[in-house]
């Protein structure tokens, strides 16, 4: 299996540094961030303004492009079609499960049927002007905002795979994809070569969590659709989030951007296709790891368009986008409590008195529990060092480290016999938040000798 990081190909093929860093899909090295077309549909009235974005995006590093038949039904492929060459070596992505309802109260009405799934094939290779998809996504209407699948269109997903699984044998689509599934689904369908997963999924939308968690140990790319949130009206949006905003803040980017470079730390196997229609939205100078703003187009300077409308995300397009990840305040001092009140508790950081405060209740606990930090240290797989600067709440002591320690001698208090010592900064409020930001790990339990 395709490592999920890729090669160790920092470049596209056509030379261009990888936005966002390199990753894998579907046996393809590509750069971790693509671009979502479905908002070229807005650019009906002005073919040639969208191929240049097009365009633009190929030159700015994307070679990983996600579609459908259903985005304007086939003028977005039409584009695609009309704006990539193979030297371009971009790796299109298109899905099926719905189809165009012009007119309709929804754009968009359900095709699940297996019948369905075949013709939409057939006009992605058409309005697509190939062969072979290199990969098709199966939109199955299970969970996440939007269509649910009823009467007919209510198919079982091994009907659906026997069909997407006939077609990669005939050369028609070269693997497979799922989009809107749930945990079961996914599983039934990893026997037959999943290659990616789509579901909706932000920093304020993670109900799809242990999905996540399975894709990864499984080495599948997941590539979450509305990002940010927000896709429909009483949904969160992260852009909305107090504790975003202060981040954004005191990192000098956006809350979008906030939100998206969360995404890409959050996991190794995330892949993000943010979309723009507006190939003039400025985006000024690139600060703390961001790209200047520019491309040498007959002798004058064309601005790189912003992502996600007017409030879009900076980083996106940002070659060194790995540099503009919230990587440090958010995994070096997510302690505390967030909240917008003041900046320590913005980025979450500990002062030195909460720290020694913590400290001391963390050794109480080791004391209660009557074990020895080698023991610890064995339970927890850390080194000896690890453990002290975690024990000690060092200031570079990763908390994820400190909240596995915190629970874990809690747990052996109590089994030891004892009352475990109260944690006043490290409380359940503090967990639940910082959750937001980390990948906090479930603590072991020490076996202790029963005599």
């Amino acid at each position: 299996m395709t490592p999920l990081d890729g090669s160790s190909t920092d470049t596209t093929v056509t030379g261009v540094p990888r936005p966002g860093g390199t990753g894998a899909l579907a046996g393809t090295t590509i750069s971790r961030i693509g671009y979502g077309a479905m908002q070229l549909e807005r650019l009906h009235g002005d073919r040639s303004a969208a191929i240049a974005l097009l365009r633009l995006a190929v030159e700015l590093g994307v070679d990983h492009i996600d579609t459908a038949q259903f985005y304007g039904d086939g003028f977005v492929n039409g584009l695609i079609r009309d704006a990539l060459r193979p030297a371009d070596g971009v790796l299109v992505v298109s899905k099926v499960g719905a189809d165009p309802n012009p007119g309709g109260r929804i754009p968009l009405r359900a095709a699940q049927r297996p019948e369905q799934l075949r013709a939409s094939v057939e006009n992605n290779l058409t309005s697509l002007g190939v062969d072979q998809i290199p990969v098709v996504n199966l939109r199955r209407l299970d969970t996440g905002p939007g269509l649910r699948a009823e009467g007919d269109q209510a198919v079982g997903i091994d009907d659906q795979l026997a069909v997407m699984t006939a077609m990669r044998d005939e050369g028609k689509i070269g693997a497979i994809g799922l989009s809107s599934v749930t945990l079961d689904g996914l599983r039934r369908a990893i026997p037959v070569g999943i290659v990616c997963v789509q579901n909706a999924y932000s920093l304020v939308a993670r109900a799809d969590e242990d999905m996540l968690g399975l894709c990864l140990s499984e080495g599948i790319p997941w590539v979450p659709y509305f990002p940010l949130g927000g896709a429909f009206p009483g949904l969160p949006k992260v852009t909305d989030e107090p504790a975003v905003h202060a981040a954004a803040q005191s990192l000098g980017s956006t809350p979008s951007q906030v939100g998206l470079a969360w995404l890409l730390h959050h996991a190794p196997n995330v892949l993000l296709i943010p979309g723009t229609a507006d190939p003039d939205h400025p985006s000024g100078e690139r600060r703390r790891g961001h790209a200047r703003t520019r491309r040498r187009d007959a002798g004058h300077t064309r601005r790189r368009p912003d992502a996600l409308g007017g409030c879009a995300a900076r980083l996106i397009y940002a070659t060194s986008a790995r540099q503009a990840t919230p990587a440090h305040p958010a995994r070096n001092n997510c302690y505390r409590d967030i909240s917008a009140s003041s900046y320590n508790e913005v980025t979450m950081t500990l002062n030195d008195a909460e720290s020694r405060r913590t400290s001391g209740e963390l050794t109480t606990n080791l004391g209660l529990s009557g074990l020895t930090t080698s023991e610890v240290a064995g339970d927890l797989r850390f080194t000896l060092e690890r453990l002290q600067s975690a024990l000690a709440v060092a200031d570079g002591a990763d908390p994820v480290d400190v909240w596995e320690l915190r629970d874990y001698l809690e747990q052996a208090a109590r089994d030891a016999g004892m009352q475990p010592a109260g944690y006043t900064v490290l409380t359940d409020r503090s967990r639940h938040l910082a959750r937001t930001w980390l990948r906090l790990r479930k603590a072991p339990r020490h076996v202790f000798a029963t005599s």
